[in-house]
C-alpha cells in the first residue's frame, strides 16, 4: 500500500473518493443490505461484531483484497467492530501485523475498527483486547464450527477418517472436539460419531471431556481406508504426444513459475521425497499433481507446464502427467519457497501405493511415525 497524502483516506472500487455518507447514514444492519451496498456478505453477527470468516487465504494478495473490503465495512457502519478470522491461513502473524498497521494508517480512526485474526483447528482463537472484553470468544467457536465447505464437499465417513489419518500425521498435538472434527471434514454428526467409535475401539484416540486426541496410528484401520481411497478418488491422465514428456523435476520448476494458487500441489515420488529426502526410490516418470477442487475444474493451465501433453480416458501404462482431486475444506498443502505448494503425507502415500510402490510407502509412513513420536 502507497502513503496517503492524509492521515484519512476514503476508498472506492473505481479509484475515486470515496464518499461514505449516504452508507453511513443507512446505518446497514443486515446481510443482506450489506451485500447490496458493498458485495460483501458476512458470516454472521454477534452482537456490535460483524464476522467474516475466510478459508484458503494463504497470499498477500488475497489478504490486501480482504482488507480492502472491511475498509468499506467499518465506514458504511460506524458503530460497529468487524472481525475477520483467516482459518488454517500460511500467512504469518508477522506478516498481518504489519498489513493491518498499513490499513490503520490509511483509514485513519475507522481503522481501529478492522480486526483480523489467524485461526488453527483445536487452538483458541487469540482475540483484541476489545474484543475479548465482550466475551464474544464462546459464540464465535460455535459460528465457526457451522461454517461449512460447499454441499457437494466429501460427508462420507471416509472423508473423516482422511482427515484424521491427516492430522496423526502432521500434527501429533491435535486436540479436536467432534462438532469441529465436523466442519473441518464437511461431515454431519452421526458421520462423525460413527468414525469416531471406529477409532475409540481401536484405541487410536482418546477422549477428555469433548475434545479427542491422538493415542497411536491404528495401521489396520489405515489399510482400509487407503484400499478404498485409492479405487475411489478420482484423477485423470495426461501423455506426451511425442513420447518424451519433460522430467517431473522440470515441470515442477516450472510449475512454481506459472501459478500462483493455493489449490494445486505437487504429490506422487516428489512430494514424497519432500517428506522423506532420504526415501529410497527411482524410476516412474509421472509427475503427480493434487488440486483442492471438483474434476469439472478448467485444467487449460496444463498445457504450459508441457505444451505436448494430452488427455486419455483411461490410465496408460507411463502416464506423463497424473491429476488427482480433493474436496476438502483444507487441503493441509505445504508452501515451498520456489513458489508451490506440497501435498499432505497421506496423499503423496496414497499416490505411491496407487503407483505400486507398496515397501517405499512403507519406509514413508514408518518415517512420518517415528519423526513424530507416534509408533
Amino acid at each position: 500500500m502507497t502513503p496517503a497524502s492524509s492521515t484519512q483516506m476514503h476508498l472506492s472500487r473505481e479509484g475515486a473518493p470515496f464518499n461514505s455518507a449516504s452508507l453511513a447514514e443507512a446505518r446497514l444492519g443486515s446481510m443482506q443490505e450489506f451485500k447490496d451496498a458493498l458485495g460483501w456478505t458476512p458470516s454472521g453477527r454477534i452482537e456490535h461484531v460483524w464476522v467474516d470468516i475466510r478459508y484458503n487465504v494463504h497470499n498477500v494478495r488475497d489478504l490486501r483484497s480482504i482488507l480492502l473490503t472491511l475498509a468499506y465495512v467499518v465506514q458504511a457502519a460506524p458503530t460497529c467492530e468487524v472481525l475477520c478470522i483467516l482459518q488454517l491461513s500460511r500467512i504469518t502473524q508477522n506478516r498481518l501485523d504489519a498489513e493491518l498497521l498499513n490499513l490503520r494508517g490509511l483509514l485513519g480512526p475507522g481503522g481501529d475498527r478492522v480486526h483480523v485474526v489467524l485461526g488453527f483447528p483445536g487452538t483458541p482463537l487469540t482475540l483484541p483486547a476489545l474484543l475479548e472484553q465482550a466475551n464474544i470468544g464462546p459464540a464465535l467457536v460455535e459460528l465457526i464450527a457451522e461454517k461449512r465447505l460447499s454441499p457437494n464437499a466429501p460427508s462420507s465417513q471416509r472423508a473423516v477418517a482422511g482427515l484424521l489419518f491427516t492430522l496423526m500425521l502432521m500434527n501429533a498435538t491435535w486436540s479436536l472436539s467432534a462438532a469441529e472434527i465436523g466442519a473441518y471434514a464437511s461431515a454431519s454428526h452421526p458421520t462423525v460419531s460413527a468414525v469416531l467409535k471406529q477409532f475409540l475401539r481401536y484405541e487410536a484416540i482418546r477422549r477428555s471431556g469433548n475434545r479427542f486426541y491422538m493415542a497411536y496410528f491404528p495401521r489396520f484401520a489405515w489399510t482400509r481406508w487407503f484400499n478404498a481411497e485409492v479405487a475411489l478418488r478420482k484423477s485423470v491422465y495426461f501423455v506426451s504426444r511425442t513420447g518424451e514428456p519433460r522430467e517431473p523435476a522440470a515441470m515442477c520448476k516450472r510449475l512454481g513459475r506459472i501459478l500462483d494458487d493455493a489449490h494445486v500441489a505437487v504429490g506422487g515420488i516428489l512430494g514424497a521425497k519432500h517428506w522423506f529426502p532420504g526415501l529410497d526410490i527411482s524410476g516412474s516418470g509421472r509427475f503427480e499433481l493434487v488440486i483442492n477442487a471438483a474434476p469439472s475444474i478448467d485444467l487449460s493451465f496444463l498445457k504450459k507446464l508441457d505444451p505436448a501433453l494430452e488427455r486419455v480416458n483411461e490410465e496408460p501404462l507411463n502416464p506423463a502427467l497424473v491429476v488427482h482431486f480433493l474436496a476438502r475444506y483444507e487441503p493441509y498443502f505445504q508452501d515451498k519457497d520456489d513458489g508451490f505448494l506440497w501435498a499432505d503425507p497421506v496423499v503423496c502415500l496414497t499416490d505411491l501405493l496407487a503407483a505400486g510402490f507398496d515397501h517405499q510407502a512403507e519406509d514413508l509412513l514408518q518415517h512420518l511415525l517415528t519423526q513424530r513420536e507416534i509408533a
